[in-house]
């Protein structure tokens, strides 16, 4: 069971740092984006709107909510 357990992890942890590496990189490539939908994300995260309730979806969040 030892060798098991042994196994796959070590299987496992290289795929969960490659995973990190790559969110990691595409964060970093995304916050660049200054159009469209990454910028309105952008400035969400970084508090740049000015607002107490932000409704952000399809064309369904405009027709269900006034």
């Amino acid at each position: 069971m030892r060798r098991f357990l042994t196994r796959t992890i070590l299987f496992i942890l290289p795929i969960i740092l490659l995973m990190l590496a790559a969110d990691f990189w595409l964060t970093k490539q995304f916050r660049q984006f200054d159009k469209g939908n990454y910028a309105v994300w952008n400035d969400l995260i970084d508090g740049r709107v000015n607002a107490d309730i932000v409704i952000y979806g399809s064309s369904r969040a405009d027709v269900h909510f006034n």
